[in-house]
């Protein structure tokens, strides 16, 4: 929060850091857009700033799952991977 502000990390969280780069995952394409493109001078300063006595020379940006949260589980309708079966249309079954 210091570095990105509440609604940012609302979309996004860190995911790792090494050799001197910052990696960040967002919840959705626009967040990719915005932060990667148009704040990433100014979150860089920031982490720089917040993170004295750490050398921050990138930050990363990707497409992941929300922050704190697991991703959605595939259901049969939206998984690709699973064959459709049309529903029973024998009662109680």
């Amino acid at each position: 929060p210091e570095v990105a502000g509440a609604e940012a990390c609302r979309h996004s969280r860190v995911v790792g850091f090494s050799q001197c780069i910052l990696y960040v995952e967002v919840d959705s394409a626009p967040w990719l857009q915005m932060l990667s493109t148009f704040k990433k001078p100014e979150l860089l300063n920031a982490a720089r700033a917040v993170m004295r006595g750490v050398r921050v020379t990138d930050i990363r940006f990707r497409i992941g799952t929300a922050p704190g949260g697991a991703p959605p589980a595939a259901t049969p309708e939206r998984s690709p991977c699973r064959k459709q079966t049309p529903p029973s249309t024998t009662p109680g079954t």
